[in-house]
């Protein structure tokens, strides 16, 4: 009988997305609860770009914001995607004209009121850790580049409501090869085309790469407690312990006790 392996199952395979689509989500990372349940049979999900959307809908921005609903609202055909400003179409119109990741926020304040990245990034953080001081200082300067790039004032005040509420808590999206950086020179280059020493933007500077490492596809494994529950992850995740945060592969060499839901 020939060995099986998850890693040979093709990411078209339609009988899995169907499973997924129909919410047998039971011990899939992430939407193994009712609400990824619900939300995977609402998302209906087809293939990996879908799927990292499902993920990010969940989270308390999206789903307190309204961005969930017409995200699905839209898939469906129920509902036309629409934006308040066409400078945002570019900008959200991958995710249904739905804000649901921290790089939107961040390509709004560059794209619209003509931010740097780095200064994209404070209102980011401010927003996601509720510096209200910190935000309102930075709100005057967002509304004045916005209405220098044309856009009306009352819809810059909108388009900033719309981060402040929906920005409180949104995924990031992983960085994909063709994901691109800025240099130091000003230009931009993807993640495959990065070099050892080349200086990119950091959060605060420039800084240089030291190491280059492709990873892959990472394998997971199942563990079980003994109270029953079962984590699917890679070695390198994190999890609470009775003596802090460790990775998996050093919980299993020390038997430190895992702090889970329900056990």
């Amino acid at each position: 009988m020939k060995e099986f392996s998850v890693a040979q199952i093709p990411i078209t395979d339609k009988a899995t997305w169907e499973t997924i689509s129909r919410g047998f989500t039971k011990g899939v990372f992430q939407l193994e609860s009712l609400l990824g349940r619900k939300w995977a049979k609402a998302v209906s999900p087809k293939t990996l770009m879908d799927q990292s959307d499902l993920i990010a809908l969940m989270r308390p921005g999206p789903l307190y914001s309204g961005m969930a609903d017409k995200y699905v609202n839209v898939k469906n055909g129920e509902e036309e995607p629409s934006v308040i400003d066409q400078k945002l179409e570019p900008i959200l119109q991958n995710t249904k004209s739905c804000f649901i990741y921290q790089e939107q926020l961040l390509e709004i304040c560059r794209d619209l009121a003509g931010f740097t990245l780095q200064e994209a990034d404070i209102l980011r953080e401010a927003v996601g850790k509720k510096k209200r001081k910190m935000v309102d200082e930075i709100k005057p300067k967002f509304i004045q580049g916005c209405i220098d790039n044309g856009i009306k004032e009352e819809v810059a005040h909108e388009v900033f409501k719309w981060m402040e509420s929906s920005a409180d808590y949104l995924f990031n999206k992983c960085l994909a090869g063709e994901s691109v950086v800025e240099l130091e020179n000003g230009k931009y280059k993807s993640l495959v085309e990065i070099k050892i020493g080349d200086k990119i933007r950091g959060k605060k500077d420039f800084v240089s790469v030291i190491d280059k490492l492709y990873r892959g596809r990472i394998k997971c494994v199942r563990i079980t407690t003994e109270s029953g529950k079962e984590l699917i992850c890679s070695l390198d995740h994190k999890i609470m312990t009775s003596s802090g945060m460790k990775k998996l592969r050093d919980i299993i060499c020390d038997g430190d006790k895992v702090c889970v839901k329900n056990g």
